[in-house]
């Protein structure tokens, strides 16, 4: 399957002049501000360290240790972020929660920022089955087995004026988490940290109709093309990669160097193209690195 919808993909690049389409993704991308996440001061830092240490406690030691390297950076940024804006929400709801490691550290943090306020409530969302968290020391509502995907109201299960996160929300879950957002009267901030884009499908992507230049290079078109390009600059960048390039000469040509930049190009590109989305929604919203 996985070998049809490449073909699949490079059948519709094939009348997509790829060194035109790589200049104009990188002069989009180049024009659209990034901004850098807060890094959380040394007290703060400290406490989502505890936090980690208290959420991944009687989980496997290979994701206490093997995985901290990069999970804890990734949660102290986007944590650190968020800390800013705790007091102006009454939940915290995470899409995709899985063990809940996200919410929970973000709870406990919240638990100190909003002092005898108390830490704000955790609504998570799973589709899965899977255990998720001790719910005895804040208020945890889990929702194990709902998919976001089918039929879901996600005004159904918070209050007004929550905070919905979701990171690592895989392909075009991220769409539906747009949607989500999109069709709530109860949302009042949003961060979500998306991944896993080469798995995306035109068909569920929530920004077909982007306005602007953003919209000249999101055609079905050229879709392949900015998917193909981030998978191969995942690759690329690691100085890898003839074999990898093979199955698209074009892009070949460009070396691992070019393969890099311009894959990060176009996830600055797809990214801004949702937040687009939520901007016209009359959101504020921001891309941050």
């Amino acid at each position: 399957v996985r070998r049809r919808l490449k073909a699949k993909r490079m059948d519709q690049s094939a009348a997509v002049d790829v060194t035109d389409a790589v200049r104009r993704i990188e002069a989009a991308a180049a024009s659209i501000p990034i901004h850098v996440a807060r890094r959380p001061g040394p007290a703060a830092a400290e406490v989502l360290a505890r936090a980690y240490e208290k959420a991944t406690a009687g989980t496997s030691t290979w994701y206490r240790t093997g995985k901290r390297a990069v999970h804890q950076p990734q949660l102290e940024r986007f944590v650190g972020e968020l800390t800013h804006y705790l007091d102006n929400v009454t939940a915290i709801v995470e899409l995709g929660a899985g063990k809940g490691l996200l919410g929970r550290v973000l709870q406990d943090v919240s638990a100190i920022s909003r002092g005898d306020r108390g830490a704000l409530p955790l609504v998570a969302i799973e589709q899965r089955e899977c255990p998720t968290y001790d719910s005895r020391e804040h208020d945890v509502t889990r929702l194990n087995g709902t998919s976001v995907a089918q039929g879901f109201v996600l005004d159904d299960k918070i209050p007004h004026g929550a905070l919905v996160i979701a990171k690592h929300f895989c392909g075009n879950a991220s769409d539906e988490a747009v949607r989500l957002i999109l069709a709530s009267e109860r949302v009042a901030l949003a961060a979500l940290a998306p991944c896993c884009h080469p798995a995306m499908q035109w068909d569920a992507f929530c920004a077909r109709e982007a306005k602007g230049p953003l919209g000249a290079l999101l055609t079905e078109a050229h879709f392949p093309v900015l998917l193909d390009l981030i998978a191969l600059s995942r690759h690329g960048r690691g100085g890898s990669s003839g074999r990898d390039c093979k199955r698209w000469e074009s892009l070949q040509a460009l070396g691992a160097d070019s393969c890099y930049r311009a894959g990060r190009a176009a996830r600055v590109v797809l990214e801004a193209a949702r937040l687009q989305q939520l901007a016209a929604a009359g959101f504020s919203t921001a891309l941050v690195e």
